[in-house]
C-alpha cells in the first residue's frame, strides 16, 4: 500500500508539473491510473481476507477441510 501510494503521489506531482511541460502531463496521468490499479488490488485483498472470517471471528484457515472436524 505504501508502494501505491507513493506512486499515486509521484503521478500527481507528474501532472502539476504538466504546466511546465505537457509532456508530464500524460506521464503523469499514466502513472496515477497505475497506481490506482494498485490500491485497488491491495483493497480487494483486504476485502477478501475480511470476507473470508467467519461471523465469530476465527479465520477461515483453521476451519479444516470439510469445514467442520470433530
Amino acid at each position: 500500500m505504501l508502494a501505491a501510494g507513493s506512486l499515486f503521489l509521484l503521478g500527481a506531482g507528474l501532472t502539476a508539473a504538466g504546466m511546465l511541460w505537457s509532456g508530464l502531463y500524460d506521464i503523469g496521468i499514466l502513472v496515477l491510473v497505475v497506481a490506482a490499479v494498485g490500491i485497488l488490488v491491495r483493497v480487494g485483498d483486504w476485502a477478501r481476507v475480511l470476507l473470508a472470517r467467519r461471523p465469530d471471528g476465527e479465520p477461515a484457515a483453521r476451519r479444516g477441510r470439510g469445514g467442520g472436524e470433530l
